[in-house]
């Protein structure tokens, strides 16, 4: 069992996108296998979680929106999400920016929207390029 990361210990911006982006598509092509593949994906996030020290509620909320047919319907919920994080003072607490850095997130997504990257890319959830694990050998 991987040891159990702190805040601080791994940067999530050590993972590429590709990477990122292959966890959660082998994870949900995992849980459209069939009932008894839930264990494995299951492991497979939490292990995923644990080796780059991501929230694995986040993660797997990230898979649930990837798998989201109605892209303003994921995009509506993330733009809700920050605006009331913001209005409930999630974001007034030092500890949110020290830890996760979460400015430096948020202003990467800023510059690239303004430096023109293709933000019209659509996530891949079944797609097999990138998958982790058993299901990445089909």
């Amino acid at each position: 069992m991987a040891e159990q990361l702190k805040p601080g210990d791994a940067a999530p911006e050590a993972i590429t996108d590709d990477e990122y982006r292959g966890a959660i598509t082998s994870i949900n092509y995992t849980k459209r296998e069939a009932a008894e593949h839930q264990g494995e994906a299951a492991k497979l996030t939490k292990d995923f979680c644990d080796r780059h020290n991501i929230d694995k509620a986040a993660f797997t909320k990230v898979c649930q929106l990837a798998k989201m047919e109605d892209r303003h319907k994921a995009l509506a919920f993330i733009r809700g999400f920050i605006d009331g994080s913001r209005r409930m003072g999630f974001f007034d607490q030092v500890d949110a920016f020290s830890d996760a850095d979460l400015i430096s997130v948020l202003r990467g997504i800023v510059e690239e929207a303004e430096a023109g990257k293709d933000m019209t890319r659509q996530p891949d959830p079944d797609g097999v390029a990138g998958r982790i694990g058993p299901a990445a050998a089909e």
